[in-house]
C-alpha cells in the first residue's frame, strides 16, 4: 500500500505460482494468499456460476475467478493497481524472445539448473522430493542431492501394478542418488471418497491420497517439497506441438516450415502428410495468433450433452478462449509461455489444499525457462526425438535404463477403477446431485452418464472429473470449511486515503 500515492498494489510471482486473491467491494479491498481466508473474512459462499460454467466445459479452471461470487484472483503474471477511483492491470515482466545462440547448451544448461535448484532448497531443514523415475522429477531429486544429501524423496506407486512403472524406474534413482524412500500405494487410497473441503474443486478424487502424503510430510516435519513440475513445458515432451512450424511462415521462409514439417513427420512416423502439418500448425496457428486467440486452447473441448445449455448459455462471457496477456511476437512463443502459465494457475490452486510443507517447483526457474523458450527448437524436440538437450544434459548423471525413458506413469486406471469398486461414488453423485438442483446439469442425462461410468464407459473424462469434483465440492462447502491463514490483508478507503 502506497500512502502518499494512494494506492494499493496487489502482486504475485510472474509467473503467478504464488497468486493473491481479493475481493474490491467499495469502499473496501480484502487480499489474501489464501482463498479461504477471503471467504470467511467476507462471510459469504455465494457459488459463482460463471467460475463452474468454464470449469464443466473445458475441465480447468478460469484465468481469474474462483467459485465465489465477488472474489477473484490475479491471472497469469498480473499486477493491479487500484486508485480511489480505478483499477487497472499490468504485466511488470515480459519475456525474452531473442533466439538465443548457444555454442554450448549443455553446460548453460546445467548452470541454470544448478541455480534453480539453489534458489528452492534450504541449506537446512528436512526436504522432500517428489519422485515419478522420469525425467523431470529425477533431475530435481539428482541435483537437489547434491545440495542436500538428505535428501528424502516419496513416490506415488501401486501395489497391483495398475499405475504404471513409476517404482521400477524412481527405484534405480534412489539407489543411484542413496536416499531415503518412501513409497505410498494409490490402490486403496483412490477408493476413498472422502473429500477434503478445499477451497477450489479439482482434487476430490485425490483427497486420500493428499492426506497420505501430507501426513508424511507433517510426521517428518518436513519444510519444503520439491516437484518436478514444469518439465515437460520447459524440456519438450511428447505432448509439444510443432508450433514452430507457424513461425517461418509468419516470416516468410515457406521451405524452411516445409523441412520442419517432414522431419516431425519422420520423427512420428505419422500418417499425415507434410500439407496436414503445414495447414494445422501452421496456417491456422499463424491465424489465430495474428486474432490474438489462444494457441494452447486452440482445440474446442466438445460440450458434453448432460451438460444444461441454459446454464452455459447464461454463463458465455467467462467461457470464451483467453490468449496469453503478454503481446509476443513469435506464435512458438506465445504457445510456449501459454503451455507454462496455464501450468502455473494450476499449481497455485495446490496452494490452498494446507500442505504442511513448502510445495516449490524448480523447473519453473524462469531464468531455466527463457533459457529453453530461447533456444531452437531443435535441442526440445524435434527429428532426434523428445527432450533432445535435456536427454544430453542426464548422461553420466543417471543410469542409462532413466535417461532413455519414454513411459509415463498415471493413476487414469486406478481411478476408473475405483469409480466401479465402490458404491459410495455413485451414492454420493446420484442422490439429490447439487449441480443439477443448481441447474447445471440435466438431471436425467447425468443419473445415465454415472451408471455407464459405473460399467467403465467414461465419456467426455475431463469434464466428468471436473462434475464429480465439483459435486464433492458442493457436499464438503455445505459440511464445513478449511483451514485459513493468517495472511489476510484488509484495507478501506478511509485508511488508503
Amino acid at each position: 500500500m502506497d500512502k502518499p500515492m494512494r494506492i494499493i498494489l496487489l502482486l504475485q510471482d510472474s509467473l503467478g505460482l504464488r497468486t493473491t486473491y481479493y475481493s474490491d467491494e467499495r469502499p473496501r479491498l480484502v487480499a489474501s494468499s489464501h482463498l479461504r481466508q477471503v471467504v470467511a473474512h467476507m462471510g459469504s459462499t455465494q457459488v459463482c456460476d460463471s467460475f463452474f460454467a468454464t470449469y464443466l466445459v473445458s475441465g480447468h479452471h478460469p484465468a481469474n475467478l474462483t467459485p465465489f461470487v465477488g472474489i477473484k484472483r490475479l491471472s497469469w503474471g498480473e499486477t493491479i493497481v487500484v486508485g480511489r477511483s480505478q483499477r487497472r492491470s499490468l504485466l511488470p515482466w515480459r519475456p525474452s524472445e531473442t533466439p538465443l545462440v548457444s555454442h554450448d547448451p549443455v553446460d548453460q544448461l546445467d548452470v541454470v539448473l544448478n541455480s534453480a535448484i539453489v534458489s528452492a532448497v534450504p541449506a537446512v531443514g528436512n526436504v522432500m522430493c517428489e519422485l515419478s523415475g522420469g525425467l523431470d522429477s529425477s533431475t530435481v531429486a539428482t541435483y537437489a542431492a547434491r545440495r542436500r544429501p538428505d535428501l528424502q524423496a516419496v513416490t506415488f506407486g501401486s501395489a497391483s501394478g495398475r499405475a504404471g512403472d513409476d517404482d521400477q524406474y524412481a527405484s534405480l534413482v534412489v539407489e543411484h542418488l542413496r536416499i531415503e524412500w518412501h513409497r505410498i500405494d494409490q490402490d486403496d487410497l483412490l477408493v476413498d471418497f472422502t473429500a477434503t473441503p478445499w477451497a477450489e474443486p479439482g482434487a476430490e478424487r485425490s483427497s486420500a491420497l493428499r492426506r497420505a502424503v501430507y501426513e508424511l510430510l507433517d510426521l517428518g516435519n518436513f519444510e519444503v517439497l520439491l516437484t518436478g513440475s514444469g518439465g515437460d513445458q520447459a524440456f519438450g515432451s511428447v505432448d509439444i506441438l510443432p508450433i514452430h512450424v507457424a513461425d517461418h511462415i509468419m516470416r516468410g521462409r515457406v521451405i524452411r516450415a516445409w523441412k520442419e514439417a517432414t522431419d516431425w513427420r519422420t520423427t512420428l512416423a505419422a500418417a499425415r502428410p507434410e500439407t496436414f502439418i503445414v495447414h494445422t500448425y501452421g496456417l491456422k496457428v499463424l491465424r489465430r495468433h495474428l486474432a490474438g486467440r489462444s494457441i494452447a486452447g486452440w482445440r474446442e473441448p466438445r460440450v458434453p450433452g448432460w451438460l444444461r445449455p441454459t446454464f452455459l448459455n447464461d454463463n458465455t462471457e467467462s467461457r470464451g478462449d483467453r490468449r496469453l496477456p503478454l503481446d509476443l511476437s513469435r506464435p512458438s512463443a506465445q504457445y510456449f509461455w501459454e503451455l507454462v502459465l496455464r501450468l502455473a494457475a494450476a499449481e497455485a490452486s495446490a496452494q490452498n489444499h494446507a500442505c504442511p510443507a513448502d510445495i516449490r517447483h524448480p523447473l519453473f526457474y524462469r531464468p531455466l525457462l527463457e533459457f529453453m523458450a530461447r533456444i531452437d527448437p531443435s535441442h526440445r524436440r524435434g527429428s532426434r526425438g523428445d527432450r533432445v538437450l535435456h536427454r544430453q544434459l542426464l548422461q553420466g548423471q543417471l543410469c542409462d535404463e532413466v535417461v532413455r525413458r519414454t513411459t509415463k506413469g498415471s493413476n487414469h486406471q486406478l481411478k476408473e477403477e475405483a469409480l466401479q469398486r465402490s458404491p459410495q461414488w455413485f451414492d454420493r453423485l446420484t442422490q439429490n446431485p447439487q449441480i443439477a438442483e443448481r441447474g447445471w446439469v440435466i438431471e436425467d442425462l447425468w443419473l445415465d452418464t454415472c451408471r455407464k461410468a459405473r460399467l467403465g464407459v467414461v465419456e467426455d473424462p475431463e469434464q466428468f472429473n471436473a462434475a464429480v469434483c465439483s459435486e464433492f465440492w458442493l457436499n464438503a462447502l455445505t459440511d464445513g470449511g478449511t483451514p485459513v491463514s493468517d495472511t489476510l490483508v484488509e484495507v478501506s478507503e478511509t485508511e488508503s486515503a
